[in-house]
C-alpha cells in the first residue's frame, strides 16, 4: 500500500448520531458494490461520530473513494464535516490508533488527504495538515495557549455557525410551506 486517504463524510455529526447506515445505504444507490466484508461503504474504514472505526472493506480491496487511486491504497472516512466542525475526542483516538496500526503494516505508507488528488475539500478546511500533524500524530509535542485559545474560538463559532444554518433551513421551509397554502 502507498497512500492513506484520509476523508470526511461532509454530513455535520448534528444531524445523525451514526453516519455508518446512511452512508452505507446511499453508496449501496450510487455505486452498488458490495465490499467483501459485507458492506457497500468505499471506504476501507469509516470512523463513526463516537469514534468506533468500523471496517468496511478490506486491505487491498478496490475502494469507492478517490478516483484512480481505489487500488494500492488505504482509504479512512471520519463523520462529520470537517469545514463546519472538527473531530471529536473520540474519533481522534480511533484514527490515531488506526493510523499507528496501518503503519505497523505498512511503513513507508504517505498519510494524505482526498484533497491532494482531487478537485474537492474533503476532509473540509479546517482538517489541515498541522491538524493532521499536531493532533492526530502528534508530531509536535508543544501547543501554545494562544492556539488553544484559537482552536477554542474555531469551535464555538463552527458551533453558532451550525446553528444559524439550522435556523436558516427552518425559516426556508416555513417560507416555503407559505408560498404553497
Amino acid at each position: 500500500m502507498e497512500k492513506l486517504f484520509i476523508h470526511h463524510s461532509a454530513v455535520s455529526r448534528n444531524d445523525v448520531s451514526s453516519q455508518l447506515l446512511p452512508i452505507n445505504k446511499y453508496h449501496q444507490q450510487k455505486w452498488n458494490m458490495k465490499s467483501k466484508l459485507g458492506f457497500f461503504v468505499g471506504y476501507n474504514f469509516l470512523i463513526d461520530c463516537n469514534g468506533i472505526a468500523h471496517n468496511t472493506r478490506q486491505i487491498g480491496e478496490e475502494t469507492i473513494a478517490q478516483v484512480g487511486y481505489n487500488f494500492n491504497s488505504i482509504s479512512i472516512c471520519l463523520a462529520g464535516d470537517f469545514g463546519k466542525e472538527l473531530p471529536t475526542d473520540s474519533q481522534i483516538l480511533s484514527l490515531r490508533q488506526l493510523i499507528k496500526d496501518i503503519r505497523a503494516s505498512y511503513k513507508d505508507i504517505q498519510i494524505v488527504f482526498h484533497r491532494d488528488f482531487a478537485d474537492t475539500l474533503c476532509p473540509g478546511s479546517l482538517f489541515t495538515k498541522e491538524y493532521l500533524n499536531t493532533v492526530i500524530l502528534q508530531t509536535h509535542y508543544s501547543i501554545s495557549d494562544a492556539d488553544v485559545e484559537k482552536n477554542q474560538k474555531i469551535k464555538e463559532l463552527s458551533s453558532k455557525i451550525s446553528m444559524l444554518q439550522k435556523i436558516l433551513f427552518e425559516l426556508s421551509n416555513l417560507v416555503h410551506l407559505k408560498k404553497n397554502r
